[in-house]
């Protein structure tokens, strides 16, 4: 006799939702539908293995001691890496033809201040007044940041995170939900404060897409700028200090430190001590210390775009 064969099953053929790399997105369910017990514990205390297994022995520690703390188990925490032991980041060097060829930032602008007639500032030009000095970047600025070196005599640095794309509106690169990489850069000022005076110090070229959320940390050298990209990534890049008299233009080959989650875009951060804290395009949270590529947790707080993130 003949054996009947199981009749065959038409695959399905519902669209599966996708994020910008074409790969499909995990389905987000409730905590209390998920049976695994695995993926629950991984929703709870995030996925992690070494931190987990730090908190499985501060436990034990402390697990014949509920009601009776002796003092004698308290330690303080040390973090294994801080800011200052972010290395240097990689830089291959340019030169301005070569920097403008990559990165052109060629607008001019027209300034007028008061009754005084109006004026071309030329790309790269700085125009002082009265009450201000402008500066024309020649492209469009997405962020600004200061970095203070405490005193106030002493000299500041303005990091500019320029663009040279300039018909905003409609360029796809500023979509939202895009994973885009294309180059940028940042224009690296310093200020005297005695004389009040900009001076461009250093030019330097990414290929990440537009940056955002730009924070300064003091570091020996000039310091270390941390930086949201368009390409979903938190970077820092560790910026030495160049006593020259000329501008430097360089190229970023490798960052000091670099942040991503897998099949989620971060969309902004924030620094809570010597941890980052991020947020997604989707809606979740999650907190890397200095130094490690693993989050240590990954929790889903909403269902739309995290715009803003503010630590205390």
């Amino acid at each position: 006799a003949k054996s009947k064969k199981a009749p065959k099953t038409k695959k399905s053929t519902t669209p599966q939702p996708e994020n910008g790399n074409n790969t499909p997105i995990k389905e987000i369910r409730l905590t209390k539908h998920i049976s695994n017990l695995k993926e629950k514990f991984y929703r709870f205390y995030g996925a992690n293995e070494d931190k987990l297994v730090e908190v499985l022995k501060l436990r034990r520690t402390w697990e014949s001691s509920m009601f009776d703390f002796p003092s004698s188990q308290l330690k303080e925490y040390i973090p294994s890496v801080t800011i200052k032991d972010v290395p240097k980041a990689k830089f291959t060097e340019l030169s301005k033809e070569q920097f403008n060829e990559k990165l052109p930032l060629e607008r001019s602008i027209n300034f007028r201040y008061n009754e005084n007639p109006s004026e071309t500032i030329a790309p790269g030009g700085i125009a002082p007044n009265q009450r201000a000095q402008v500066i024309n970047t020649g492209g469009l600025v997405t962020d600004i940041a200061w970095l203070s070196h405490g005193s106030e005599t002493a000299e500041q640095i303005l990091a500019v995170a320029v663009s040279d794309i300039s018909d905003t509106a409609i360029a796809p690169e500023f979509s939202l939900l895009g994973y885009k990489n294309y180059k940028s850069g940042f224009l690296i000022y310093s200020l005297d404060t005695q004389t009040y005076t900009l001076t461009l110090i250093k030019a330097v070229i990414h290929n990440w897409g537009n940056s955002w959320d730009l924070q300064w940390k003091n570091h020996r050298g000039m310091g270390v700028l941390s930086a949201v990209f368009n390409d979903g990534k938190v970077r820092l890049i560790h910026f030495d200090y160049e006593d020259e008299e000329d501008v430097s233009y360089t190229e970023i080959a490798e960052p000091s430190f670099e942040y991503e989650l897998p099949n989620m875009k971060i969309t902004s951060y924030d620094w809570l001590g010597d941890k980052i804290i991020c947020g997604t395009e989707n809606g979740y949270v999650a907190e890397f210390v200095l130094g490690d590529k693993v989050p240590s947790y990954v929790h889903h707080i909403q269902s739309g775009y995290i715009f803003s993130i503010i630590s205390a």
